[in-house]
């Protein structure tokens, strides 16, 4: 079996990966995400994963989903719908540092697993919100009830080189370029 890199679906999070959403343009602080267990952090019920997504690079697979085609070096991206778009955005991107299997979560509905993924924190890199990076320039498929999906190289290498025209375009960041490239060299 070849081993593919993840994507992510992330809900929207109006205060950039790092803090609770707020009021009135986030869908974390309704009572549906928590009823639903949407994204729920299994050690944190009153939280979710996108609250400290870029505070802890790390986002569960699911409830009781095993991300079974990917392992450490491959590629995470982090995508969401922003709003007023009907696309997703890619948000975020790293390595896949470590993947903790048959993690055990509890809430109101019971116990389930899943696994974690851990990001590489030296190689990360956040796509800045005003620019937009469209997901399903490489991905048209709709995506339903998983919380993650597979990529290949090639993909993933697309969009690596989308993101490092992007930011050489807008003079960005001059140390984002030199993790794009080793990002790109893993999957060489």
């Amino acid at each position: 079996m070849q081993l593919k890199n993840l994507i992510f679906k992330c809900t929207w999070n109006n205060q950039r990966y790092r803090a609770k959403c707020k009021d009135p343009d986030c869908p974390n602080v309704t009572s549906t995400c928590k009823e639903r267990r949407i994204h729920i952090h299994p050690d944190e019920p009153e939280s979710c994963w996108e609250m400290n997504l870029f505070n802890r690079l790390e986002f569960g697979s699911g409830d009781n989903v095993s991300i079974r085609q990917s392992d450490p070096n491959k590629i995470v991206i982090f995508t969401t719908k922003k709003p007023n778009m009907n696309h997703r955005s890619i948000i975020g991107i790293t390595r896949i540092n470590k993947i903790k299997r048959n993690m055990i979560g509890t809430c109101s509905h019971g116990k389930y697993r899943y696994d974690l993924v851990i990001g590489d924190r030296d190689l990360f890199v956040e796509i800045p919100q005003e620019m937009d990076i469209n997901y399903n320039d490489w991905d048209k498929r709709p995506w339903r009830r998983m919380l993650f999906r597979y990529l290949s190289d090639n993909d993933i290498r697309n969009i690596l080189l989308k993101i490092k025209f992007e930011f050489k375009q807008r003079e960005i960041n001059s140390d984002v370029e030199e993790k794009l490239e080793k990002l790109i060299y893993l999957i060489s």
